[in-house]
């Protein structure tokens, strides 16, 4: 019988020592390690990430701007995030520290939502918790199809990336915020473009949009950024009255997340309710 506890509590204390100390670096990253059931192995996350109001961990600052000192300082195994997260001067000292350091893709489509839930799937044992979220993101993409059929029209929506004191970009076809506004049913007329270019007036003109997409953050940062960064949207009749879509800024980082999918809902939603008002 000892010789069974004794092997019984060998095997505990090796599943012990096998959970990692995760400090999560990226609000998309952290969302997915939450879906997963694997909230408790993180120790600390960036500032992008949110987090449920009973579970208070330290913060590292944002994912793009990570330093050294903060992170060792918390002992982390593991240092997670996507391909945005940096500089690459701190994730190659980090790693020298001994910490293992895992930056997954920041793809723009469902295909890589679905590789990078697979992938923390495997990372955190949880191949179990990996398949499920699979399904339910499976099911998710389907409803979002099936409801976009309710539109009679596909909206033409433009995506502004608009940061304080510098000129506006517009999202390309293969970034999240392409894959979100097709999810919701609407068109992105900067399909063809690639990434985030820069947008002036003319170039937004030419697209003929329907609406105006734009991350909720940069609203709270200043409410007229907008029309500090295209000042001549007031004297744009064509511009002026298009409805102003927001979504939450975490839902484009690290690539197509679990927030992107629930903001082409909320989007959707939106948009079947102002084709209705207008019928």
């Amino acid at each position: 019988m000892m010789k069974y506890l004794l092997s019984g509590l060998l095997l505990l204390a090796a599943g012990l020592q096998a959970q990692e100390r995760i400090v999560s670096a990226g609000a998309g990253v952290t969302g997915l390690i939450q879906a997963l059931g694997a909230a408790d192995q993180l120790v600390a996350v960036d500032s992008s990430s949110h987090l449920p109001a009973d579970q208070a961990l330290p913060v590292v600052g944002y994912h793009r701007q990570l330093a050294t000192e903060g992170l060792l300082a918390l002992k982390p195994s593991l240092l997670l995030g996507s391909e945005e997260m940096g500089p690459a001067s701190t994730l190659q000292q980090v790693a020298k520290a001994g910490v293992k350091v895992v930056s997954l893709p920041a793809g723009g489509d469902v295909p890589s939502l679905l590789a990078n839930i697979q992938t923390l799937g495997d990372l955190l044992q949880r191949p179990e918790a990996a398949h499920q979220l699979t399904q339910a993101v499976d099911r998710q993409v389907s409803q979002l199809s099936q409801q976009a059929t309710r539109l009679s029209a596909k909206p033409r929506l433009v995506y502004l990336l608009v940061v304080p004191g510098r000129p506006p970009m517009v999202a390309g076809g293969n970034t999240p915020a392409d894959t979100l506004i097709r999810l919701a049913g609407g068109e992105n007329p900067a399909a063809g473009l690639h990434n985030y270019p820069l947008l002036n007036l003319e170039g937004l003109l030419a697209m003929k949009p329907d609406g105006l997409v734009v991350s909720e953050r940069s609203l709270q940062v200043d409410p007229q950024l907008l029309q500090h960064a295209l000042p001549q949207l007031a004297q744009t009749p064509e511009l002026k009255s298009l409805p102003l879509y927001t979504i939450p800024g975490s839902a484009l980082i690290g690539g197509l997340n679990l927030t992107s999918l629930s903001a082409a809902a909320d989007l959707q939603q939106k948009l079947l309710s102002a084709a209705g008002s207008a019928s």
